[in-house]
């Protein structure tokens, strides 16, 4: 399991319900270093005072924010816990949602929270509560010195925190929907049932992230000392089709695609 990050109170009326927030994922992608190219290298970042011309330690640091273009106003490291650490704390309810309301372009990332000494029965019932009425709590947390909109809903027999991004960080996509037209009825039939052909339980541990795996290979490989061959892929603009055509041939492929098995009980 996962090591507790942050403890906070969640605060719903006169409920208190001390939580312990725990990553709920992870990042699993191929990570490189910069490296010189002619000798082979790991480069290093510095960070470099144009000022002092040298160096600048971590111990050295503070944090700037730029009133104007001639004017920044710092702030020790101190100084900025000092500010969060009255709220940071805290968590307190403010109104329950329906799931629904909340934009998909909004949620960040997410947490599991554990039930703190003594908080149990007050996190079972809220987790209870939850499931029952499919709603989501929210409230404001702050987190790395910064304070989040967070939402709470039920999940997987406990609770899951996931922080949102606020309303003016977030685009909008009609901008980008102008030129959409209008759908024949016809093409809507063909492709209801080519969804309908495709559906099947999402079954998440059967997708694999081939393209780690491919440069894990390659890795490989390279450190053996093998030849690595590169071949070029171009992506050629597309072009007008017959979108009937296209959707009925597209039914006429051969689904290969198979549910996962689910074992049975002898």
């Amino acid at each position: 399991m996962t090591r507790a990050m942050s403890t906070v109170n969640i605060r719903f009326g006169m409920i208190n319900i001390p939580v312990k927030l725990h990553k709920a994922n992870k990042d699993g992608d191929v990570h490189f270093k910069n490296v010189h190219a002619v000798c082979h290298s790991p480069l290093k970042q510095k960070k470099w005072c144009e000022v002092c011309n040298r160096e600048v330690l971590s111990t050295e640091l503070n944090k700037g924010f730029v009133l104007a273009k001639d004017k920044i106003i710092e702030f020790s490291e101190i100084e900025l816990e000092a500010i969060a650490m009255a709220e940071s704390k805290h968590l307190i309810i403010e109104k329950v949602v329906e799931i629904s309301e909340i934009p998909s372009t909004a949620y960040d990332s997410f947490y599991y929270l554990q039930p703190d000494k003594y908080a149990e029965h007050a996190y079972s019932l809220m987790a209870k509560v939850l499931m029952v009425k499919n709603k989501a709590m929210i409230g404001k947390i702050i987190l790395r010195s910064k304070e989040h909109l967070a939402a709470i809903q039920f999940c997987n027999g406990g609770l899951l925190l996931t922080t949102l991004h606020w309303h003016d960080e977030l685009y909008s996509i009609y901008p980008l929907l102008e030129k959409l037209e209008t759908i024949p009825d016809e093409e809507l039939i063909l492709a209801s049932m080519l969804v309908d052909r495709m559906q099947m339980p999402f079954a998440h541990e059967s997708f694999k992230d081939t393209y780690r795996n491919k440069v894990l290979e390659v890795v490989e490989k390279k450190a053996k000392g093998e030849l690595i061959t590169v071949t070029e892929v171009r992506v050629e603009a597309p072009k007008q089709t017959d979108m009937m055509a296209e959707l009925r041939r597209s039914l006429e492929i051969p689904c290969t695609v198979q549910a996962p098995q689910t074992a049975t009980k002898a």
